[in-house]
């Protein structure tokens, strides 16, 4: 009976209690970002799939990025569709990796290209350059609470000067201490993820509910889809796994190769039974949410010479965002 209650108390911890921490183990870090001041708008990032680092573990936050790499973090966070759209930069052929990326975006008039139509993929993106993408993605779906402020190093009615006034009226990027904006300084790669993070959080609500009932629909898919797979003992929760990406992929596939292992180790099996299920939208933008999940489970542990029960309540809340059209998990976090 001790075996089976210490393979409860596991099972209970791993799934109900402690996901925090099923999610610390599973977690994509980085060997440069502690302690630097985009520390945890990095790690958001990553957690919502829209980029992975470098290889050899880092981010590399100061460093700098081009304008092909800037313009695929933006077509990935604003999820715009990658298609066949013809690309007319005379600088971008059909084998550049970033090919799709820029056909996108010129669809969607995120880039125009220079006085010659180049556009200039390898080049630094700069501050200017870079809100002024962020702004045109975003459309008016961005919340322009803030007052207007200009810059007396941006040039009054120049291409730059409408995205960047809006971009500070947002709360994306300031200017300096001295009180010049610096629109052609080189942006590194962690001011980047910090405006698109912060374009994320400035978006504007929909007024329509409809989405909401689809946001729910991935809430109860994913949970039941988990709950189907457990009782059957099939640990891979594949088709919970269906329902996420980034950090929330991560850790319910961890979830599922730990209940794997101690189930093979004490010979035992897990029943969930649902006895209350609910859930409510918390925030939503158009590209991102936070729901509320409240539950009652009953729990089942058989195994050889042994069987016991107990009931779990708990909250969890589900963040979301869009990826190719569809709304995705991407993080759970304990409620209190």
């Amino acid at each position: 009976m001790a075996k089976s209650k210490t393979w409860l108390w596991l099972v209970l911890c791993l799934f109900f209690f402690l996901p925090g921490q099923a999610m610390a183990q599973s977690s994509v870090g980085f060997s440069d970002h502690k302690g630097h001041w985009a520390e945890n708008t990095i790690q958001e990032f990553v957690d919502m799939d829209i980029t992975q680092g470098y290889p050899d573990g880092t981010f590399r936050p100061n460093g700098l990025i081009t304008r092909a790499e800037f313009l695929t973090l933006v077509v990935k966070t604003f999820d715009l569709p990658i298609g066949n759209s013809a690309v007319t930069f005379p600088d971008v052929q059909s084998s550049d990796w970033f090919y799709a990326v820029a056909g996108a975006a010129k669809a969607a008039g995120i880039v125009q290209g220079d006085e010659r139509g180049n556009f200039s993929p390898h080049r630094p993106v700069s501050r200017a350059e870079m809100v002024t993408m962020v702004r045109r993605a975003a459309g008016e779906s961005l919340v322009l609470s803030g007052q207007r402020r200009s810059f007396p190093d941006v040039p009054v009615g120049s291409w730059m000067e409408e995205p960047i006034v809006h971009a500070v009226q947002a709360g994306l990027v300031s200017g300096y201490q001295d009180g010049l904006f610096y629109p052609q300084q080189q942006a590194t790669r962690a001011e980047a993820a910090t405006v698109l993070i912060k374009t994320l959080d400035n978006l504007e609500s929909p007024h329509f509910l409809s989405d909401q009932k689809e946001l729910l629909d991935v809430v109860f898919a994913f949970e039941n889809a988990g709950i189907e797979e457990i009782n059957r003992q099939d640990y891979s929760l594949l088709q919970s796994v269906r329902h996420t990406v980034g950090l929330a992929r991560q850790t319910t596939l961890f979830q599922g190769q730990e209940l794997k292992k101690q189930a093979e180790s004490t010979q035992a099996r897990f029943l969930i039974d649902p006895i209350k299920q609910e859930a409510k939208v918390l925030e939503q933008s158009t590209l991102t949410a936070k729901v509320l999940y409240s539950y009652s489970y009953g729990i089942t542990l058989q195994g050889p010479g042994f069987e016991e029960s107990g009931t779990i309540t708990e909250e969890v809340y589900y963040y979301l965002r869009k990826q190719n059209g569809d709304w995705k998990i991407y993080k759970m976090e304990e409620s209190s």
